[in-house]
Protein backbone atom coordinates (compact mmCIF):
# COMPACT_ATOMS: atom_id res chain seq x y z
CA UNK A 1 0.00 0.00 0.00
CA UNK A 2 1.59 3.52 -0.97
CA UNK A 3 2.27 6.30 1.92
CA UNK A 4 -0.38 8.40 1.07
CA UNK A 5 -3.44 5.76 1.63
CA UNK A 6 -1.28 5.01 4.52
CA UNK A 7 -1.42 8.42 5.56
CA UNK A 8 -5.50 9.01 4.61
CA UNK A 9 -6.37 5.84 6.67
CA UNK A 10 -4.34 6.53 9.80
CA UNK A 11 -5.73 10.43 9.80
CA UNK A 12 -9.56 10.00 9.14
CA UNK A 13 -9.80 7.06 11.39
CA UNK A 14 -7.92 8.73 14.32
CA UNK A 15 -10.27 11.93 13.09
CA UNK A 16 -13.56 10.41 13.35
CA UNK A 17 -11.91 8.79 16.82
CA UNK A 18 -11.14 12.46 18.07
CA UNK A 19 -14.89 13.85 16.89
CA UNK A 20 -16.43 10.39 18.43
CA UNK A 21 -14.84 11.42 21.86
CA UNK A 22 -15.63 14.99 21.43
CA UNK A 23 -19.50 14.12 21.32
CA UNK A 24 -19.79 14.36 17.44
CA UNK A 25 -20.91 10.87 16.60
CA UNK A 26 -22.02 11.63 12.87
CA UNK A 27 -18.70 13.36 11.50
CA UNK A 28 -16.36 10.87 13.82
CA UNK A 29 -18.40 8.18 12.72
CA UNK A 30 -18.62 9.39 8.77
CA UNK A 31 -14.60 10.17 8.99
CA UNK A 32 -13.90 6.42 10.88
CA UNK A 33 -16.47 5.23 7.62
CA UNK A 34 -13.95 6.52 5.55
CA UNK A 35 -10.91 5.53 6.36
CA UNK A 36 -12.34 2.00 6.84
CA UNK A 37 -13.77 2.14 3.09
CA UNK A 38 -10.25 3.13 1.82
CA UNK A 39 -8.56 -0.06 3.89
CA UNK A 40 -11.26 -2.06 2.98
CA UNK A 41 -11.07 -1.49 -1.13
CA UNK A 42 -7.20 -2.38 -0.50
CA UNK A 43 -7.63 -5.67 1.58
CA UNK A 44 -11.21 -6.94 0.69
CA UNK A 45 -10.57 -10.46 0.91
CA UNK A 46 -9.14 -9.91 4.38
CA UNK A 47 -12.27 -7.48 5.24
CA UNK A 48 -14.26 -10.26 4.03
CA UNK A 49 -13.06 -13.13 6.46
CA UNK A 50 -13.58 -10.23 9.24
CA UNK A 51 -17.57 -9.99 8.18
CA UNK A 52 -17.96 -13.48 8.44
CA UNK A 53 -16.44 -13.60 11.80
CA UNK A 54 -18.04 -10.61 13.45
CA UNK A 55 -20.73 -12.55 15.36
CA UNK A 56 -17.82 -14.86 17.05
CA UNK A 57 -16.02 -11.12 17.92
CA UNK A 58 -18.83 -9.53 19.34
CA UNK A 59 -19.62 -12.34 21.52
CA UNK A 60 -16.13 -11.82 22.92
CA UNK A 61 -16.54 -8.31 23.27
CA UNK A 62 -19.75 -9.28 25.17
CA UNK A 63 -18.00 -11.52 27.37
CA UNK A 64 -15.25 -8.96 28.41
CA UNK A 65 -17.82 -6.15 29.00
CA UNK A 66 -20.02 -8.87 31.13
CA UNK A 67 -16.75 -9.43 33.13
CA UNK A 68 -15.52 -5.85 33.71
CA UNK A 69 -19.16 -4.61 34.61
CA UNK A 70 -19.59 -7.54 37.28
CA UNK A 71 -16.09 -6.44 38.14
CA UNK A 72 -17.21 -2.89 38.87
CA UNK A 73 -20.35 -3.88 40.20
CA UNK A 74 -18.38 -5.23 42.37
CA UNK A 75 -16.02 -2.99 43.27
CA UNK A 76 -18.71 -0.18 44.29
CA UNK A 77 -20.61 -2.15 46.33
CA UNK A 78 -16.97 -3.40 48.11
CA UNK A 79 -16.29 0.11 48.62
CA UNK A 80 -19.69 1.29 49.73
CA UNK A 81 -18.84 -1.37 52.67
CA UNK A 82 -15.57 -1.16 53.13
CA UNK A 83 -14.05 2.21 51.74
CA UNK A 84 -11.66 2.17 48.78
CA UNK A 85 -8.67 0.14 50.37
CA UNK A 86 -11.11 -2.96 51.61
CA UNK A 87 -12.61 -1.99 47.81
CA UNK A 88 -9.51 -2.58 46.09
CA UNK A 89 -7.92 -5.62 48.42
CA UNK A 90 -11.48 -7.70 48.39
CA UNK A 91 -11.80 -6.99 44.56
CA UNK A 92 -8.05 -8.24 44.16
CA UNK A 93 -7.76 -11.19 46.30
CA UNK A 94 -11.78 -12.43 44.60
CA UNK A 95 -10.11 -12.32 41.16
CA UNK A 96 -6.39 -13.10 41.77
CA UNK A 97 -7.17 -16.88 42.83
Amino acid sequence: MQNWKKAVIAGSVAAGAVLLIKGKKSLGAAATTAGLVLLASEYPDQFEQIWEDAPEYISRGSQIFSTVQRLAERFADEASRHGMAGALREVGSDYMR
